[in-house]
């Protein structure tokens, strides 16, 4: 799966699983890219990935791999809140340097 923003090309996996709908796919980034929530290795910090999620948004049976390609998605334009960041350097540099954080997105975009 691609995902195009800002002139960037982001790659995924989405496994589905024999036990899909009942547990959520199993998605991993596979583009390198600096982000509070997606770690060096492509795991990625998404509420609605995790069954039993801590703010209720959780993967219920009812949810489409849409819910979770539009999820992906606000990962690049909802940047609001990384209290649960995986990538903790990344979110502390958000919050403290965003300019500092653009630059380094850039900087590892263009390697």
């Amino acid at each position: 799966m691609f995902l195009r923003k800002r002139g960037g090309v982001f790659k995924f996996t989405i496994t589905v699983p024999p036990e899909y709908n009942n547990v959520p796919p199993v998605v991993k980034c596979l583009t390198r890219v600096w982000h509070p929530n997606i770690t060096e290795d492509g795991a990625i910090c998404l509420s609605l990935l995790r069954q039993n999620s801590l703010d209720g948004y959780g993967w219920m049976p009812t949810r489409r791999l849409i819910d979770v390609i539009l999820g992906l998605d606000s990962l690049f334009t909802d940047l609001i809140d990384f209290d649960d960041a995986l990538n903790a350097q990344a979110a502390q540099q958000w919050s403290t340097n965003k300019v500092s954080f653009r630059f380094f997105k850039i900087l590892l975009k263009s390697k």
